[in-house]
């Protein structure tokens, strides 16, 4: 916006004021990326000038959207007739590819940002270049997840979806208690987190509890915001993320396309599933062909 002079009332960058007046509760993320610039200035002077003009832009037209840094601000926003902003950097350029300027960011409203887009940088390759974390990108996505991340525990299930369930299931179980209402829905540890965090008891029936307080646990479930404070370590891990290209690999016969008679199977392949089977079925499958192809050109190499 800031580059080409454009505004939040009428605009051609997303949808503005003015469009947005046919809408009903609306949010929307505004990204910032200084990465594709003409470089006639640090990244960083480009995203300083961008937010300034940004935040011009909001006081200007204050009476029609606000900043939101979180849930609540963005229901506030819709229940007082206003729409809300949520800030975002594409490509962490914006702040000098630096761990040490999140904490920055954060509190500037930024609540998403992509350590790379579409280019190469400090912290780690992009779509073009291929390529992992670098160790200042490992730095990078630590900190970040200590500033707290935010999860839908439900993302299958809307929540207008799951309202109108619940409303009917408290009427026809209401001697269920909390814990037992939720299970099936997501695992009990996080039906005890999500109603640790209003104060409700999990052994109150559902009865007792209401369906307001119901609701709460849903919304907490829907956006079940944490901190990031470590991980327990490799003994404890389910799947390894890396290994040998597949663009290196005979994909017919698992066999290198650089080494004759060298075949690959199973987590040596940068190969990596969801948790539930997937891994291992990669693992049975490809061991399988692998260990097939590898043994027919045993054979032909003996006649």
């Amino acid at each position: 916006m800031e580059c080409i002079s454009d505004f939040l009332f009428c605009n051609t960058c997303q949808v503005s004021l003015e469009r947005a007046k046919k809408l009903s509760g609306y949010m929307q993320f505004y990204a910032f990326c200084t990465v594709w610039l003409e470089q006639d200035g640090s990244f960083e002077a480009h995203y300083a000038a961008a937010l300034e003009h940004f935040n011009r832009q909001l006081d200007e037209n204050k009476d029609q959207i606000v900043r939101c840094k979180n849930e609540a601000d963005a229901r506030a926003a819709i229940g007082s007739g206003k729409y809300g902003a949520f800030l975002s950097i594409e490509g962490a350029e914006a702040i000098s590819c630096d761990p040490g300027k999140l904490e920055l960011a954060c509190a500037q409203g930024v609540r998403m940002i992509a350590p790379a887009w579409n280019a190469q940088n400090a912290l780690t390759g992009s779509c073009m270049t291929g390529g992992g974390l670098t160790a200042q990108g490992k730095e990078f996505v630590r900190r970040a997840q200590k500033l707290g991340a935010a999860i839908d525990m439900i993302s299958d299930i809307e929540y207008d979806e799951i309202a109108s369930d619940i409303e009917m299931r408290i009427k026809r179980e209401p001697q269920k208690t909390i814990e037992q209402f939720f299970a099936g829905i997501v695992n009990k540890k996080l039906v005890s987190a999500a109603a640790k965090s209003i104060n409700a008891d999990i052994n109150m029936p559902v009865g007792e509890a209401g369906k307001e307080m119901c609701f709460l646990i849903v919304k907490q479930l829907k956006n079940f915001i944490f901190n990031i404070t470590g991980y327990k370590g490799f003994e404890n891990a389910q799947v390894c993320q890396g290994g040998i290209e597949l663009s290196q690999i005979n994909p017919d016969t698992m066999e290198s396309l650089n080494t004759k008679g060298l075949y690959f199977a199973g987590e040596i392949v940068d190969v990596d599933g969801k948790c539930g089977g997937y891994n291992l079925q990669w693992a049975f499958s490809s061991g399988h062909l692998a260990g097939l192809m590898s043994s027919r050109s045993k054979n032909i190499e003996r006649r």
